[in-house]
């Protein structure tokens, strides 16, 4: 069986990521699979607005409608994903999950009708969706601390590096032009992601599997505990160790009862051999039971320890985590700034030519592509992640400044003023998803590890959902007040999301 690759629990420093993709199969499957999903998604959603509108015919509205329609179908999958990655194997899940998205892709080249339309589209959000969280689970899982955000943060390159390649290697059926051209780029594309489906075979599932908690060890008859019991074999004690529930350092819960338990039973076999030292017949006699209290009644605990168990916790009962998820949910509304309000606020509102819209969305795919990795290093745990939350905050406010500020510059001050908004957004965005992943982690039971993914992600595809809508009301209807209604808003949700952090330091 694979061992394991080193984790930042387990070595003073984290592994060079260099050595992580060579000793860790599971790292390097979750790359290849990533890199062929996301090439194949950046060719994919180029094209698809254009091949709807221009090869099909549909108007504008119904393609708005029918994708709507298919991000609320996302929500609900991705609940459904965290809540199965906790019952089912996630290697599993993921293969199916990409498979069937790869192959939607492919179907949308089959696209004869609205309905058509909306039902390959809900399939193919619903499998993206359901995938994420399965993979935020399986990630959740195989690695620890800040290999968890680390490894993220390299997904987060990946997945920028593929789409930019993806959105170039579309170029080719836009230049073409031809419905053939468009239909044939967009099954290639879907197959891509079928090859990664492929590709997740070498998960190790003992690495990315839900492991089952360890059996408590019920009494014998008459209250008297069965040989071994008061020992947990080694195994035991490293699942238990794994999902956080019993621990060996000095000091510890565990610990302190085993230490207890071990007395407890060493007590009367000193008194017995006393005993038979001052009166040997006292060998050979009956021993009186002992009456075992109601309270202290070793079945009735077995079976108290069994009930509570099967009781898991909820995340719908978690206030926090619940807050947690819609405070993140709402900060992530600046993806939706790039995609919608920066070019059409830069297009019709600066004296900046057309063309730098595209300058800086390569400044925002070169900034994160470039520096995902290295500013989540300290954000692996709850401190560092308020850290690179409160700066995400201030830079996103400062960010949503300067985009207003662009709007009364003339030409030249107006280019290096967006560019400065463009660096720090794009800063913004790399510290907080390294922060927003490493409390999701973090605040999250490790039995729960699927459940509570999955809700978190939930507040993700709701903001995919409002966020044009949201930054089209404020920044590009109204302006720089607007623009003062995000910057606001966005700090808010950062310092919220400190002060959550802090409290939860403070209750343990």
């Amino acid at each position: 069986m694979t061992s394991p690759a080193p984790s930042a629990t387990d070595e003073a420093t984290p592994a060079p990521l260099t050595q992580l993709w060579r000793t860790d199969p599971t790292l390097r499957t979750l790359l290849i699979a990533n890199a062929m999903n996301t090439l194949g998604r950046g060719v994919f959603f180029t094209l698809t607005a254009l091949y709807l509108t221009l090869i099909l015919g549909f108007d504008a509205l119904g393609v708005g409608l029918a994708l709507t329609i298919a991000g609320g179908v996302g929500v609900v999958f991705s609940l459904l994903g965290g809540h199965l990655a906790d019952r089912l194997s996630s290697r599993a899940m993921l293969i199916v999950s990409a498979a069937i998205q790869g192959l939607g892709l492919c179907a949308y080249a089959l696209i004869t009708s609205f309905w058509t339309l909306l039902l390959i589209a809900s399939i193919v959000t619903a499998a993206q969706q359901f995938g994420s969280s399965v993979r935020s689970a399986a990630i959740g899982r195989a690695f620890t601390g800040d290999d968890r955000v680390r490894i993220r943060a390299v997904m987060y390159t990946v997945t920028n590096v593929g789409i930019g390649i993806g959105t170039a290697i579309a170029a080719i059926p836009l230049a073409i032009g031809t419905g053939g051209a468009y239909r044939l780029t967009m099954v290639l594309s879907g197959m891509l992601l079928v090859a990664g489906a492929f590709s997740l075979r070498g998960l190790e599932p003992e690495r990315v599997d839900r492991r089952a908690a360890p059996e408590p060890v019920a009494a014998g008859e008459g209250g008297e505990v069965p040989d071994g019991a008061g020992s947990p074999s080694a195994g035991d004690v490293a699942v238990r160790a794994e999902d956080g529930s019993a621990g060996g350092e000095a000091g510890a819960p565990g610990a302190d009862s085993a230490s207890a338990a071990q007395t407890t039973q060493a007590a009367p076999a000193a008194q017995a051999a006393q005993a038979a030292q001052a009166d040997p017949a006292a060998l050979t006699a009956p021993a009186a039971p002992r009456p075992v209290p109601a309270a202290a009644d070793p079945t009735a605990a077995s079976s108290s320890a069994k009930a509570a168990a099967r009781r898991p916790r909820s995340p719908y009962r978690d206030a926090r985590y619940l807050l947690l998820t819609l405070l993140n949910g709402a900060f992530s509304i600046q993806f939706g700034l790039f995609g919608v309000a920066v070019p059409l606020w830069v297009v019709n509102h600066t004296e900046a030519p057309s063309a730098a819209v595209s300058v800086l969305l390569i400044i925002n795919t070169a900034v994160v592509a470039s520096l995902s990795v290295r500013l989540s290093r300290g954000a692996g745990d709850l401190p560092g992640a308020a850290r690179a939350m409160a700066r995400a905050g201030w830079l996103m406010a400062a960010a949503c400044g300067l985009w207003a500020w662009g709007g009364f510059l003339p030409l030249w001050l107006a280019l290096v003023v967006l560019v400065a908004a463009a660096i720090a957004h794009s800063l913004a965005e790399v510290l907080s998803s390294a922060a927003g992943w490493a409390m999701s982690y973090e605040l999250a039971p490790p039995e729960q590890m699927g459940a509570y993914q999955g809700v978190f992600g939930t507040g993700f595809a709701l903001s995919n959902m409002v966020a044009p809508v949201v930054v089209t009301v404020t920044a590009v209807n109204m302006g720089p007040l607007g623009w003062g209604i995000l910057a606001f808003g966005f700090l808010a949700c950062a310092l919220g999301l400190v002060a959550l952090v802090k409290a939860a330091q403070r209750q343990g």
